[in-house]
């Protein structure tokens, strides 16, 4: 990102006149009949109206004003055109979005929809960018600082801008083992298999500890106080600011008995809920951590860049030319895409996977289950959804889900509670999808994809409660393979003990459960690293602290001194047994999520027992050395909280320090990639949280109005805006906010209304 440059007095006045008004009355073209808006104390919006588009136009209208900076830099992101308005250094990364084709897929998708018959679902997508295109074109020259300080304006919102969005949520969920594979074949190229399969197995697969998981669950009326169910859901993902979502409120009045009246989280450029409630039925998410990504190496014909081997024959690559304008340049640059038949050739991918120091060699081909599935049926099976009455309703729904595969966690009025897998997994021939493949072989293509009907699925068990923590078996019922790698199970261990002995649960212990931060990983690890230390050989550690770490209750709490102290132990009995084996950029790049764990290790590299203790006490020596240097001499303010923090940071405060006053914290947090409070940190940054709870839900249905939920941020994208960071502190500290849904809760709260009548 170029440069930004600040003027704090005139910033402030640029942002207030961004704010759109307190209250309301709005003579609109695009709607039909009247819509009413009542925003509570927290800022949520509750959205009134007779018909569905005029509620999804006045959803895209709200998106607008708050959020329209995010959605602009997520579409450019998306798109490839970031390095238009930032210059040269986003070239690269324009460059792979051009190449995996996310704007040439969602203007083909667009087009397709175009060419279909008339119905609600092309008619909700009109409606909602109309809304957005109405709220841009009523701000004016008022938009929000971000566009005023790049000196740009944001172009009118199209429905392939809601799918590049479809597509953000999809990629990053689908590229979690993607650097496992790369790092595997590293290794093996440069290391061989014996090696390659010490660090990471190549077999058996590995438990990766993956930046990006989640928790839900929902608990049967057996199981709670009220009789009534219970549901929890807490995706996990990057700590982006603005926050990822927007808690709203969508209701439809007199179309139908049981028409629209949903509640949730909803992603800013696109229509509807994605993680909520309605009045019948509610839902929660993680993500199955289905390998929907392969890798192939393709031999490219010398002299001539567009034409590769398969099959014994040199075959033309498909290819289109894109434009990429950029900042500060004289000429646009000509891009050349390219296409075989395993998916396009990506250039620079492994810059945005921190995978550059690896320097693979050679041309790589893409196979992603993303280009080859229609977006538009996942955004219809989550407005299904939304209007869901039963299971049978919502499960039809889910059927049209092709996009990442996801664990659906659900609960009803009625007290049914279900689990239900819904998206694509790939059926592989004779590959495990654990390394990079041979591209020049058409029998390593994909075979086909898993039906729906051999999808997992539960509903009612016996035990009384249904649970996700991403971890999965690695294959199904029937065989077909999941993932080689599975994200660790200790998470999915330590919730699991939580709910199995629940009764009379209510909500404020779901509360405590979802904030619970006790390290199932540690319980493993800890003794291991205690049993192989000479303690008589360490420099600088006291008889008091040796104690406390012997007694350890394993809470990851902001508090804890022995969980900072093992968090950094950790860290460096990781350096010392991979840096033989690594260089150290390369080495570094295991630290961030680590692809073996610590038993593993012991089991298979440090096998002889004096070589192991003299590796973890040096690597304990090293922890105290690094925590005298970064925290304290005094070994009584060594804290997790001190060392493990949150910024909730603009992306503006990456390239300006003035720009960081648009940030939030930094926090004190507890937690981290294993625990089900999820607090994902990077050792090379510091132990700085990169990522955790993007959302905290927990309803009620037994009274709608008892639902809680926290969002990291607030509910405006708006900087200096009272509802900007509001929430923020409260997300970090483990606390909530009730989610009013009845008209008598949200007119109690009505803090503010709008009015929109049709032009």
């Amino acid at each position: 990102m170029g440069e930004v440059h600040m003027n704090v007095e005139s910033l402030l006045q640029h942002a207030k006149n961004a704010f759109p008004p307190e209250e309301g009355e709005f003579s609109i073209k695009g709607i039909e009949d009247n819509v009413e808006v009542a925003w509570d104390g927290n800022g949520i919006p509750h959205v009134t109206g007779k018909q569905s588009t005029d509620v999804y136009f006045v959803q895209g209208f709200i998106h607008a004003r708050h959020r329209l900076w995010q959605m602009d830099l997520y579409r450019r992101k998306m798109s490839g055109t970031l390095s238009e308005i930032m210059g040269e250094p986003l070239i690269d990364h324009d460059k792979l979005a051009r190449d995996v084709g996310f704007r040439y897929m969602a203007k083909s998708w667009e087009k397709w929809l175009g060419e279909q018959d008339d119905g609600p679902f092309k008619a909700f997508l009109n409606a909602y960018c109309l809304g957005v295109n109405a709220a841009m074109q009523e701000m004016g020259i008022n938009l929000p600082i971000e566009f005023k300080l790049l000196g740009i304006k944001p172009h009118a919102w199209q429905i392939a801008d809601i799918l590049l969005l479809v597509y953000m949520l999809d990629w990053q969920e689908s590229t979690l083992n993607t650097c496992l594979e790369v790092f595997r074949q590293y290794l093996i190229d440069e290391k061989g298999k014996r090696v390659a399969n010490q660090v990471i197995p190549l077999h058996e697969g590995t438990s990766f500890d993956g930046s990006f998981g989640s928790n839900a669950w929902a608990l049967s009326p057996s199981l709670t106080a009220t009789g009534k169910p219970i549901l929890c859901s807490d995706p996990h993902l990057a700590m982006n600011f603005p926050c990822l979502w927007q808690l709203m409120h969508l209701k439809v009045e007199k179309e139908r008995p049981g028409s629209m009246n949903v509640i949730g989280v909803s992603l800013p450029g696109a229509p509807g809920i994605i993680i909520g409630h309605n009045e019948r039925v509610g839902w929660g998410i993680t993500n199955v951590q289905a390998d929907t990504q392969d890798l192939f190496r393709i031999r490219v014909e010398p002299g001539d860049p567009n034409r590769y081997r398969l099959d014994g024959t040199w075959r033309d690559m498909k290819t289109r030319k894109e434009v990429i304008h950029v900042k500060g340049t004289d000429s646009p640059l000509m891009h050349v895409v390219r296409n075989t038949e395993f998916g396009p050739i990506i250039t620079h991918f492994e810059k945005f996977m921190k995978l550059a120091p690896l320097n693979l060699q050679g041309e790589h081909a893409l196979r992603w289950t993303g280009h080859d599935v229609n977006p538009m049926h996942s955004l219809e099976a989550f407005l299904k959804i939304n209007g869901a009455r039963t299971w049978d309703e919502f499960r039809h729904a889910l059927r049209l889900k092709c996009t990442c595969p996801h664990n659906i966690i659900y609960a009803d009025k009625d007290g049914n509670i279900a689990h239900q897998h819904a998206g694509v997994i790939p059926i592989r021939r004779d590959s495990n999808g654990a390394t990079i493949q041979d591209g020049s072989k058409s029998t390593n293509q994909w075979a086909s994809y898993a039906g729906f009907g051999n999808l997992f699925s539960q509903y009612n068990p016996s035990r009384g409660f249904v649970f996700s923590a991403n971890y999965n078996e690695t294959c199904m019922h029937d065989g077909v393979l999941i993932a080689m790698d599975r994200i660790g199970f200790y998470r999915q261990a330590r919730l699991e003990s939580l709910l199995s002995p629940l009764k009379e649960c209510t909500v404020k212990e779901c509360t405590m459960h979802q904030t619970d931060c006790k390290s199932y990983e540690a319980r493993d690890v800890m003794h291991l690293l205690l049993s192989n230390t000479s303690w008589d050989d360490v420099q600088g550690l006291t008889p008091d602290l040796q104690e406390i770490l012997e007694q350890w209750d394993y809470l990851l709490d902001v508090k804890t001194i022995a969980g900072c102290v093992y968090k950094v132990w950790c860290v460096e009995v990781l350096k010392l047994v991979l840096r033989p084996l690594l260089p150290e950029r390369k080495m570094l790049l295991f630290l961030e999520a680590p692809p073996v764990t610590i038993p593993y290790m012991f089991q298979h590299i440090l096998v002889d027992v004096n070589d192991r203790k003299k590796l973890v006490t040096k690597a304990l020596e090293n922890t105290l050395d690094y925590l005298k240097r970064r925290l304290s001499p005094n070994w009584k303010k060594w804290t997790w909280g001190r060392l493990h923090k949150l910024v909730l940071a603009h992306p503006f405060s990456k390239v300006s320090k003035e720009a960081r006053m648009l940030n939030a914290g930094p926090f004190k947090m507890p937690g981290d990639r294993n625990t089900i409070n999820n607090g994902h940190c990077d050792p090379t940054e510091g132990y700085t949280m990169i990522a955790g709870p993007s959302y905290r839900q927990i309803l009620d249905f037994s009274a709608w109005d008892e639902s809680l939920v926290a969002l990291p941020g607030g509910e405006s994208g708006l900087p200096f805006h009272e509802h900007y960071k509001d929430l923020a502190r409260k997300h970090a500290k483990g606390l909530y906010i009730k989610l009013p849904f009845t008209k008598k809760a949200i007119d109690e709260n009505c803090k503010a209304r709008w009015e929109f009548n049709p032009a």
